[in-house]
């Protein structure tokens, strides 16, 4: 026979309380009782029982909905989280690379040259690919911290690769770079610990 359940072990202990405080404060009358009258009791206390059972069932059935649906969602996150993670690593790693080109260029004047401006729009379509798509809150901000520089990076390679333009401020450059390199960051890590939470959310389901 298997471990008692919640429903059953609380019906169980509610009918032992009733039982218990009847007969504390009505044993002399009990031992007069019949059998008819005898029987009226015991069917009066097994509907209590009954009744207690029910709620206790009704209760644990409407935790399992709960814990099952704290499941799903936690389930859903972490695996948009993880695919978002390997998104964002992807396109920071090709950013990376045309940051660094223009971290180059700048320190030697920045000369007129294309320094990947087709990679970064190619970044920046894919994250206005995934905001469109159904997020939370956190990925949301962590997508668009990354999205935001990228696009004023855009403006930089842009005027970079167009002989054209002149003028493009170096200290300008060097402050654009510093915010993506510290929103790439932050993004990353703030969506790396929602997606180890909800992973650890859909541990704590399961052991329930």
């Amino acid at each position: 026979m298997g471990p008692i359940d919640k429903a059953t072990a609380w019906s169980l202990g509610l009918w032992l309380v009733t039982v218990g405080l009847i007969a504390e404060q009505h044993s002399p009358w009990l031992c007069k009782l019949g059998p008819s009258e005898w029987a009226a009791w015991v069917q009066a206390l097994g509907s209590i029982a009954a009744i207690s059972a029910s709620l206790a069932v009704g209760r644990n059935q409407a935790e399992a909905v709960r814990w099952d649906r704290e499941r799903t969602q936690a389930s859903e996150e972490y695996e948009r989280g993880a695919a978002l993670l390997a998104h964002l690593t992807f396109i920071t790693g090709e950013a990376n690379a045309v940051v660094e080109t223009i971290r180059r260029m700048n320190s030697a004047g920045l000369p007129r040259s294309d320094p990947g401006l087709r990679t970064l729009l190619r970044c920046n379509q894919t994250l206005v690919e995934l905001l469109t798509t159904p997020l939370g809150p956190v990925e949301v901000i962590a997508l668009s911290k990354v999205r935001f520089p990228i696009a004023q990076l855009i403006e930089i390679a842009e005027g970079l690769a167009d002989s054209a333009r002149t003028g493009t401020n170096s200290t300008r450059v060097t402050k654009a770079l510093d915010v993506y390199q510290r929103n790439a960051e932050a993004a990353f890590e703030s969506l790396k610990a929602h997606t180890e939470k909800a992973y650890q959310r859909t541990l704590g389901a399961r052991a329930v």
